[in-house]
């Protein structure tokens, strides 16, 4: 009742005005500075009123056609806490293989005990570009703290990564993607570590967040996990004592003039209570819609949230042809791979050998494969079977989270290891879709009897 007596005492002075058609091919400040000069012609000289605008927006629901001729794009998001990547990779690949998302975002990416690598050909996604706050080649990661963060973007997208280097938070990963215009959209994910000090990680969360809105873009949305479950976003309104840092976060964020989009918790362990530690933050309050929340993916706790975002994005990138290999010049290719000096690269490392043969491979059957036009793949995924437990999964997830008993969270369990061990990834040395990719084509030159590795090698 208090609420809706606030939300009308904030709307009384509210004008709407209908039928006013919105203008075309214009970017997003545009068009609202347009609305704003119109608005205040009608109110002056039909109206003969003399009153001062603050601010103009546009409200209702557009349909697609609507949608279409004003330039406007829904952008599919995807956010978790996937809490170590790599051994969950395949899980994400099977999600995302019916209808792939534009963005992906990840933190918790690298495991604790970490002390290997994360070659970047073992993390990569298909018909995605990766960016990453963290060096993958690096020895020690997880030993050394760090918890990592990755965006996907879906390749279709000219995204570019964004820093913020006066800011002394750690774990962040910014991308701006750009709209039409001068607007420029700013994706950001964030991950607080529950053991770090809370009143200097909270204070440095604050400072970041006023540095992102003072920058000049038009549309932001920041996600992440900032593991403050003293939270209740409902009310905005944190149940710790006075003086604790989660009530200065809950502060901050209004001082930004952002809104959090996650109201209903996103953690769950088998024999806890349920939490809300992540967040979906934006600028406009109508930015983000239609937010789903899905089951974890593989053994994670946090549940995967999907959204969308409505803004006016410039045309897609056109995507090239397939290889059309049934009219291949293969014979030209077999000669052209003899004649390759492949002995200069022996002395590189298993990372470097595969990406130059990759890139040589790729070069040298774009110029002897010619391409077709552009149609979606079949996913290596989905069949009847996976899809059927797929959706399966996620209405006995739902049942759990309203249930929370442990007949629930078992058959959970057992329907969600049905579904992994129907994964079949894909193995291609020369495709980036293969976690393995790599080491087996190490493995696979190392495992060559002696006198064929010596002729390919002079070859």
């Amino acid at each position: 009742m208090i609420d809706e007596m606030n939300d009308k005492e904030r709307r009384k002075l509210n004008v709407v005005v209908h039928n006013l058609q919105e203008p075309e091919g214009l970017s997003f400040s545009e068009k609202a500075e347009q609305d704003s000069s119109r608005f205040k012609e009608i109110i002056k000289e039909g109206l003969k009123l003399m009153v001062e605008t603050t601010k103009t927006f546009r409200v209702g629901k557009l349909t697609d056609d609507e949608m279409e001729r004003s330039g406007r794009r829904k952008l599919t998001i995807l956010y978790t806490n996937i809490d170590q990547y790599l051994n969950k990779r395949e899980d994400l690949a099977m999600f995302i293989s019916n209808n792939e998302p534009d963005l992906i975002l990840l933190c918790e990416v690298i495991p604790k005990a970490q002390s290997h690598p994360m070659h970047p050909a073992t993390m990569a996604l298909p018909n995605y570009t990766m960016f990453l706050n963290f060096d993958p080649v690096k020895d020690k990661l997880g030993q050394g703290g760090a918890r990592g963060i990755c965006i996907f973007i879906s390749a279709k997208w000219q995204a570019t990564e964004v820093s913020f280097p006066a800011c002394s938070y750690e774990e962040q990963l910014w991308v701006k993607l750009p709209l039409l215009g001068a607007d420029q959209l700013l994706i950001g994910c964030l991950y607080r570590s529950p053991s770090s000090d809370g009143n200097t990680s909270t204070d440095n969360l604050i400072s970041l967040l006023k540095t992102v809105v003072s920058q000049k873009f038009s549309h932001i949305v920041i996600t992440g996990d900032v593991n403050m479950p003293q939270i209740d976003w409902n009310d905005h309104f944190s149940h710790a004592p006075d003086g604790h840092y989660t009530k200065r976060f809950v502060e901050g964020v209004q001082e930004c003039g952002l809104t959090q989009h996650v109201t209903k918790a996103t953690r769950y362990r088998a024999g806890e209570r349920s939490s809300s530690l992540d967040i979906i933050l934006s600028n406009e309050e109508g930015l983000v819609t239609n937010l789903a929340y899905h089951p974890p993916i593989g053994n994670s706790d946090h549940m995967l949230l999907q959204f969308e975002v409505c803004c006016y994005m410039q045309p897609e990138v056109v995507k090239e042809g397939r290889l059309n290999l049934n009219k291949g010049n293969y014979l030209r290719l077999n000669n052209l791979i003899r004649r390759r000096q492949w002995r200069d690269e022996m002395h590189m490392d298993m990372q470097e050998r595969y990406d130059t043969f990759k890139t040589e491979l790729a070069h040298l059957v774009n110029a002897c494969v010619p391409k077709a036009c552009p149609r979606k793949n079949r996913s290596i995924y989905i069949n009847r079977e996976a899809l059927r437990l797929k959706n399966r999964k996620k209405k006995l997830w739902a049942a759990y989270t309203r249930e929370m008993d442990d007949i629930s969270h078992a058959r959970y369990v057992r329907c969600k290891n049905d579904l992994r061990r129907l994964q079949c990834p894909e193995i291609d040395f020369s495709g980036s879709g293969s976690v393995l990719a790599p080491l087996l084509f190490t493995l696979y030159v190392n495992d060559l009897p002696e006198p064929l590795r010596c002729v390919l090698a002079s070859k």
